[in-house]
């Protein structure tokens, strides 16, 4: 399952709510849609990322372009570039897969992300604001409203388990550094919950659909590095609460950064990078990572092994001078090899639910992810028919 210009870093741009952009009412709950306000159009655009890539790419070795091309997804046809802003709305949801059905069936559990099929009240309400504002910007700027089903479902597991993470050591909110997004709901919630984030893409298209993501939810706090000069993007990625990197710019950080997080999450793409890259992505994180509490590494699927077999993993991460923690109910790996214990106690019983209301709630994904037919993703109908998936439709 896929877990897999405009220089300004900050910006209010004139914008329109959801009544302007036709929008009405909001599938999830068949009542009214409060009104997301959404910016006239993306801070990055499909010749801002071209340009900005070519000119970040004339200084780089052979190796490092090899390192930080998008193989796994060339390999399998994956559209990894657009040529029509239009086009991303085709990546607001991935549910062509043969689990997307039974993630619907009562009790259902998905391991590779963590994936339940029990959700709180607190999560229902985040997951609707995220897909009203996924519904708003799709419509606004791609001229077709799409509201995420099973894409956003299955990034609350990982959002729980960072919650639970930073719990365990007295971090409120902890900051995430996310590697390979991919559609980005988790970066979504954190964002919304208050937390600081910052990822990286090697793909053009899911890089521009994360940016446009991330200026719907993000707003003020949000910087686009991508639009940036080179002498502006440290400045920015220090200040910004939400922070989207070029690659080009990130192969930089190889060699120091001042940027901190808590925790870094890298879900089912570790064995799809090169050796260089992801020995890259290790050195780098023991840099982000080296003044936090938790300062845990973690994932919970190793991806498709395209480049590095699984079994090279936890090598690489010994090498880099990691220790492992456990692989269930996530693979964890940590700096401090104190902490471990700590670690495993507090997620002895599992992944805990996102409930800080305490109104606890074990609502099924029908009923947290109803759309109307009108809203539903792109690859919907075909899902339908090659996977008879029955979808959680508003109208039945």
């Amino acid at each position: 399952m896929c877990g897999r210009t405009d220089r300004m870093i900050f910006r209010s741009m004139n914008s329109f709510t959801n009544s302007a952009l036709g929008l009405g009412a909001a599938g999830g709950s068949g009542g009214t849609a409060p009104a997301h306000s959404v910016d006239a159009k993306p801070i990055l655009s499909i010749a801002s990322y071209n340009a900005a890539e070519t000119e970040g790419s004339v200084p780089l070795s052979i190796p490092h372009i090899m390192a930080f091309k998008p193989v796994s997804y060339q390999m399998v046809g994956w559209p990894h570039t657009i040529g029509d802003m239009r086009e991303l709305a085709r990546f607001a949801d991935h549910n062509f897969e043969a689990e997307i059905a039974g993630l619907f069936a009562s009790g259902a559990q998905f391991e590779p992300v963590g994936y339940r099929n029990a959700f709180t009240h607190d999560e229902k309400e985040l997951l609707e604001v995220v897909r009203d504002k996924v519904r708003a910007f799709t419509a606004g700027w791609f001229g077709r409203r799409v509201a995420p089903i099973t894409n956003i479902l299955v990034q609350m597991g990982p959002f729980r388990m960072v919650n639970q993470l930073g719990a365990t050591f007295g971090v409120d909110k902890p900051t995430v550094f996310e590697p390979g997004p991919g559609a980005g709901y988790l970066g979504a919630f954190l964002t919304e919950a208050g937390h600081r984030y910052a990822s990286y893409d090697v793909a053009q298209s899911y890089y521009l659909w994360q940016s446009c993501l991330m200026q719907a939810t993000g707003g003020s706090d949000f910087a686009e590095l991508a639009v940036l000069e080179a002498a502006e993007r440290n400045a920015a990625l220090a200040k910004a609460r939400i922070a989207h990197i070029p690659w080009w710019h990130y192969v930089s950080m190889l060699h120091g950064t001042d940027y901190r997080c808590d925790i870094v999450y890298s879900n089912s793409n570790l064995s799809e990078m090169s050796r260089v890259s992801l020995r890259m992505l290790l050195h780098t994180s023991k840099t982000m990572l080296q003044d936090s509490p938790v300062g845990a590494f973690t994932f919970f699927s190793k991806g498709m092994p395209a480049q590095t077999p699984h079994e090279q993993i936890d090598e690489e991460f010994r090498i880099f001078g990691y220790h492992k923690v456990f692989d269930a109910p996530f693979s964890a790996y940590v700096l401090d090899e104190s902490r471990a214990d700590r670690i495993r106690e507090a997620f002895a019983n599992g992944i805990l639910d996102y409930d800080p209301s305490g109104r606890g709630g074990a609502m099924e994904a029908n009923q947290v992810s109803a759309v109307a037919r009108d809203e539903a993703p792109l690859d919907t109908a075909l899902t339908q028919w090659y996977h008879g998936w029955n979808p959680p439709f508003s109208e039945g």
